[in-house]
């Protein structure tokens, strides 16, 4: 009889955040919760997969080969479901629940207000980091941003390391170096 494998979300989620910061203390702060529950959270994903997924011996934390196989696929399926929720969200009509926008300071202090003010109905909750264009395809690869503008040319195949869903990364008809090929 084949095993059902029933892991949640929520569990993937606290591996990848754990895997990224490199401690389970900032990954717990980073998610809100406490470390032992993050701690337990990723000890029952390995009891769950039957395998041990993080050196623990090592700091900062380093994975096993099953733990690098999982880190690559639950990132691919966290971005996948963040994709369909969109999708489905906003084609009912409904605004999205929360919206994290990072975008250069020149254009956060020059139209940024007026543009967010023109999509104000797009999410319930909105929060806007301004700062340097490097640390927004950070964040974005991170799951910090949900949207970069920036007035950088992103070669989408620069960033294929991202494992971003396709069209995440979109230049701006009209915008600085849009019209390059790449």
């Amino acid at each position: 009889m084949r095993q059902q494998l029933d892991i949640e979300l929520k569990l993937l989620n606290i591996f990848v955040m754990v895997v990224r910061s490199q401690t389970m203390t900032e990954a717990a702060e980073r998610l809100n919760v406490t470390q032992s529950a993050v701690s337990q959270s990723i000890n029952h994903l390995e009891e769950r997969l039957g395998t041990q997924l993080i050196d623990r011996t090592i700091r900062p934390l380093a994975l096993t080969t099953p733990g690098s196989i999982l880190f690559d696929e639950a990132k691919t399926i966290l971005a996948m479901m963040q994709t369909i929720t969109t999708k489905v969200m906003t084609s009912s009509g409904r605004s999205l629940p929360n919206l994290r926008v990072g975008m250069t300071e020149c254009f956060a202090s020059t139209i940024g207000s007026q543009l967010l003010y023109k999509h104000l109905d797009a999410a319930k909750n909105w929060s806007v980091k301004s700062t340097g264009s490097n640390a927004h395809v950070q964040a974005l690869q991170d799951r910090e941003l949900d949207i970069v503008i920036t007035s950088d040319v992103i070669d989408p195949f620069s960033y294929n390391h991202l494992k971003l869903p396709p069209k995440r990364i979109e230049q701006i008809p009209g915008a600085a170096g849009a019209n390059q090929k790449t």
